[in-house]
């Protein structure tokens, strides 16, 4: 691992060219309402690829292509050859909230304004950056939802788009991973940095099976002691457990597991204690996904937290221990220094329908700088 770090004193010397123009401003703002405008379920984001082309195309900004199309990928510099190569996620996908027995998208979560933000750092990298020393892939990343929340009939395990993305090699020579995402009620100029965020591990049982003759207890074949197996197993493997929530339907039940933030549970993990538990039960189980916990480097918080400071329009900061729920990006966060910066300007929670950006320069502009300056800051020697 190269040496990328800076320290305070070189920060104060950074020299961030210029701001974005006015007409880029206005640009980026009518970009966010059109993705907003276009919300898709997981591994379904043609229409906010399309997008993602047009603007590039509208710049002349070249454009590479992995998983089969799905993730639009942009690269500026040398990648894995400059002094740092940065690797910026952006989600695609919407949420799907549940509308009678169906289901619809809506972008309660934020993802289009993670696109916002890659596409004009994107931008502004191939109108306005000299810096030779950093190299950055901008990567769009499909299915960072898990769709099988909302949408049962979606074939299982069920594999996040990142997940995919590192088994095809796009993280291949990457130094830092960086990443933004719209927070919860922070409708001021405000900021979270967060210490990481708990994972997730979901089993859907279909059916019970119960065998007269079978002379093992009852107790274990039956949903609870499904349940009591599983939850036994779980702690044997990854030591602990947490927040355990279950979601019942006609043909079945669904169990979802916090995987605390400390602990490690990979997908083979997962499918060879299934393995076990169905084994000793008469309950028909499948694995539903795995997410493993986000742990946020401690050096780019550091680093993260120098360039807020120095920012001559410096929101403010809230430090956060932990965040519930989940993200695909927990996968990459295991391989390489990883931080998503929590940004607000939003009243509501995400995944919810009161969610809104009511500050769209804040939210969907100032996170631009922020990248642009952190770029800055990582190649500072």
């Amino acid at each position: 691992m190269r040496h990328f770090f800076f320290v305070m004193e070189e920060l104060r010397n950074l020299d961030v060219k210029r701001d974005l123009s006015s007409s880029d401003k206005d640009r980026l703002l009518r970009l966010a309402k059109r993705l907003q405008a276009t919300p898709e379920a997981a591994y379904e984001e043609r229409g906010t690829v399309a997008i993602w082309r047009d603007f590039l195309g509208e710049f002349g900004i070249p454009m590479r292509w992995g998983l089969g199309g799905r993730a639009p990928i942009v690269e500026w510099g040398s990648y894995g050859n400059a002094s740092v190569s940065v690797a910026v996620t952006a989600d695609l996908d919407a949420v799907g909230v549940p509308s009678g027995e169906a289901w619809r998208c809506e972008h309660t979560c934020g993802h289009f304004a993670q696109s916002v933000h890659a596409l004009g750092l994107a931008h502004y990298l191939y109108t306005y950056s000299e810096n030779q020393e950093v190299a950055v892939r901008v990567i769009g990343t499909p299915g960072e939802e898990c769709r099988p929340l909302y949408d049962r009939t979606f074939p299982l395990p069920y594999m996040p788009g990142k997940r995919l993305l590192l088994n095809e090699g796009w993280f291949n020579g990457t130094d830092v991973v960086l990443s933004t995402h719209l927070a919860d009620h922070l409708s001021t100029r405000s900021v979270q940095i967060v210490n990481g965020a708990s994972g997730m591990v979901g089993v859907r049982l279909t059916q019970v099976k119960f065998d007269p003759d079978d002379d093992r207890p009852q107790g274990v074949r039956t949903l609870a002691g499904f349940m009591e197996l599983w939850q036994d197993e779980l702690r044997r493997v990854i030591g602990r457990m947490s927040r355990v929530r279950t979601r019942s339907f006609t043909d079945g039940i669904e169990l979802w597991f916090d995987i605390p933030r400390a602990c490690v549970l990979t997908e083979e993990m997962a499918q060879e204690s299934l393995a076990r538990v169905v084994k000793h039960s008469g309950v028909e189980a499948r694995l539903i996904s795995v997410y493993a916990p986000l742990t946020q480097s401690e050096a780019l918080r550091k680093t993260a937290l120098g360039v807020l400071k120095s920012d001559p329009f410096a929101p403010q900061i809230h430090r956060v221990s932990e965040l519930p729920g989940a993200t695909d990006l927990g996968d990459v966060s295991r391989l390489y220094p990883t931080l998503q910066l929590f940004v607000g300007g939003t009243t509501g929670s995400t995944h919810h329908s009161d969610f809104r950006v009511v500050d769209r320069e804040f939210a969907f502009l100032w996170p631009i700088q922020w990248l642009v300056n952190m770029m800055a800051a990582l190649s500072a020697k």
